[in-house]
C-alpha cells in the first residue's frame, strides 16, 4: 500500500471539504441569513403594513399581502434550516443549536415546504389575476372578485397543509449513547413512510409536478402574454392623441410590468431548485452537487426577500402610500389604491369608445378590440 498517496488523497479531501464549508457559511449565513433574511423580513413587514388597508379595495393587493406573509414564513424557515446550521460546521459556534436541531427538523421541515408551496401558488394566482385583468378585462369583474380570490387562497393553503402532513411521518429523531463516554448523539433518520423507496419516489414526483412543473409552465405562458401586451401598448402609445388616455395606458402598463418582473424573478430563482430536486431523485452526486444545492437554496431565499424592492422601484403609488403611512399623514388615502383591482365593485362599466382617442382609426379599432376580446 502507498501510504504517501493515501495521505495526499486524504489531505485533498479535507481541503475540498473545508473550502465547501467556508462557501456554505458565506452563502447560508452571511448572504442568506444576515443579508437576505434580515432585509426580506423588514421588507415584507413594510409591504404588509403599507397595503393592509388597501387589500380591502384591491384583489391584487390582497394577494400581495398574502405573498408577503408566505415569504415571511419561508424566510424564518430559511434562517433556521440554512443560516444557523452552517455556523457550527465552519466556526464551531452554536453547538447547542446543532445538538437541538435533530429534535426540531422532523417538524420544522414540513412547515418550510408548506410555506414554499403557498408562496409558489400565490405568485401563480397573482399572475392569473393580472392576465385576466389585461387580456380578459370584461370578464375580470366576474372572475376576479374578492370572494373568489379568498376562496382560491384558502384552497392553496389547505392543499399545502394536506400535502405537508405526510412529511411529518417520514423522519424521526434517533438518539445513540456512547458506551465509553455516556454522551448522547441525536440525528434525523427516515421512519415509517420515509423508509419506503416507492413512497419517496411517488411523493417527490408529485411534489415536483405540483410545486414546480405546473406553476413554472403556467407562469411562462402568462409572462409571455403579459410581455406581448405591454410591448404592443408601448408601440401604440406614441400614436395616441388624448393625454388622459395616454396616461391611463401608461399607469396600467407600469402595474403589468411590475408583476412581469415579480414573475420573472420568481422563475429565475425557483428553476435551479427544481433542477436540484430532479438531481436528488437520482441520488447525491458528490461535492459539486452540494455547491449547487447551496446556491439554489440561496436563490429561493432571494425570491422571498426581494419583492418589496420591486414594488418600491416600480410603484410610485406604493412609495407614496408607504411615506404617508409612516409619516402619519392625516390626508385621506381613499384615492391612492396601489394595485387596481379588476372586480366589478372597484371597476364600474366604462365605454371604451370614450376612453380611447386616436389619430389613426385602425389603432382605435385595435385598442377597442383588445378591450373587448382580450389576448
Amino acid at each position: 500500500m502507498n501510504f504517501t498517496n493515501c495521505s495526499q488523497s486524504t489531505a485533498l479531501k479535507s481541503s475540498a471539504l473545508e473550502n465547501y464549508e467556508a462557501f456554505a457559511f458565506f452563502m447560508d449565513t452571511i448572504v442568506s441569513g444576515l443579508l437576505l433574511c434580515a432585509t426580506g423580513l423588514i421588507g415584507n413587514i413594510l409591504v404588509i403594513v403599507t397595503l393592509w388597508q388597501d387589500r380591502k379595495k384591491s384583489t391584487t393587493s390582497f394577494l400581495v399581502v398574502a405573498l408577503a406573509f408566505a415569504d415571511t414564513l419561508y424566510l424564518i424557515h430559511s434562517f433556521m434550516f440554512q443560516s444557523l446550521r452552517s455556523v457550527y460546521s465552519y466556526t464551531g459556534d452554536l453547538k447547542g443549536y446543532i445538538d437541538v436541531w435533530p429534535y426540531i427538523e422532523p417538524y420544522e421541515y414540513p412547515f418550510g415546504l408548506m410555506a414554499q408551496m403557498i408562496t409558489i401558488w400565490v405568485v401563480v394566482l397573482l399572475g392569473l389575476e393580472r392576465f385576466i385583468a389585461v387580456c380578459k378585462p370584461l370578464r375580470a369583474k366576474v372572475w376576479c372578485t374578492h370572494r373568489r380570490v379568498r376562496m382560491q387562497l384558502a384552497c392553496v393553503i389547505v392543499a399545502a397543509i394536506v400535502f405537508a402532513i405526510p412529511r411529518f411521518f417520514t423522519q424521526t429523531t434517533k438518539v445513540t449513547v456512547n458506551s465509553c463516554t455516556s454522551e448522547t448523539t441525536a440525528r434525523v433518520v427516515a421512519s415509517g413512510l420515509g423508509k419506503s423507496k416507492e413512497y419517496s419516489i411517488s411523493v417527490n414526483t408529485i411534489f415536483l409536478i405540483i410545486a414546480y412543473l405546473v406553476p413554472l409552465t403556467l407562469l411562462t405562458y402568462i409572462n409571455t402574454k403579459l410581455i406581448t401586451v405591454v410591448r404592443k401598448s408601448y408601440q401604440d402609445q406614441s400614436k395616441l392623441q388624448h393625454y388622459r388616455s395616454k396616461k391611463s395606458l401608461k399607469q396600467k402598463d407600469k402595474l403589468t410590468l411590475m408583476l412581469i418582473v415579480v414573475i420573472a424573478v420568481f422563475m429565475v430563482c425557483e428553476t435551479p431548485v427544481f433542477i436540484n430536486h430532479l438531481v436528488y431523485i437520482k441520488g447525491y452526486m458528490g461535492l459539486p452537487h452540494s455547491y449547487f444545492n447551496v446556491v439554489s437554496n440561496t436563490l429561493v431565499t432571494l425570491n422571498s426577500s426581494v419583492n418589496f424592492f420591486i414594488y418600491f422601484l416600480f410603484g410610485k403609488k406604493f412609495r407614496r402610500m408607504m411615506i404617508k403611512k409612516f409619516s402619519k399623514s392625516k390626508k385621506s388615502e381613499q384615492n391612492h389604491v396601489f394595485f387596481s383591482s379588476s372586480s366589478s365593485q372597484e371597476h364600474p362599466q366604462v365605454n371604451v369608445h370614450d376612453k380611447i382617442v386616436s389619430l389613426d382609426p385602425e389603432i382605435e379599432k385595435k385598442e377597442i378590440s383588445r378591450y373587448n376580446v382580450g389576448c
